[in-house]
């Protein structure tokens, strides 16, 4: 009976450590993965603005080597320059990240109304202050 228990044990160390090294390794390759996918993007993103890693790098305020090593996914790209890289380019983080492949960003839909609301707002304090400057001449 004890030998079975520890027979029992044993198997399911067995299979717990299996699991932990097979998911371990998902994650690594999930990691890889994604480092290729942002690379990937933010080469399109120079390329398509016609720049040179020597301009982006300087506008980033990095080094062109360490800009390089991350276009050809030597290293990960530190959160600060990829906010500077959206920045730069105008488009979102999530386009960056490659969450979704709309610039804007995965919530640009539900930003639209609220962009509408504004302008709304904005256009009816212009009819306000025009009829506000016709009533003072």
């Amino acid at each position: 009976m004890k030998q079975e228990k520890e027979l029992s044990l044993l198997g399911k160390f067995t299979m717990a450590y299996t699991e932990a090294v097979w998911t371990g390794t998902q994650r690594g390759l999930d990691k890889v993965y994604l480092r290729k996918k942002i690379a990937s993007r933010v080469k399109e993103l120079r390329l398509a603005n016609k720049k040179t890693q020597e301009e982006i790098s300087a506008a980033i305020d990095t080094n062109v080597l360490t800009y390089r090593g991350y276009e050809n996914i030597k290293s990960d790209i530190p959160t600060l320059l990829l906010i500077r890289l959206a920045d730069l380019y105008h488009v979102s983080m999530d386009y960056i990240t490659c969450r979704t492949d709309d610039m804007k960003g995965m919530y640009s839909d539900e930003a639209e109304p609220e962009n509408e609301e504004i302008k709304a707002r904005l256009a009816k304090l212009e009819a306000a202050i025009s009829k506000m400057d016709m009533k003072a001449q």
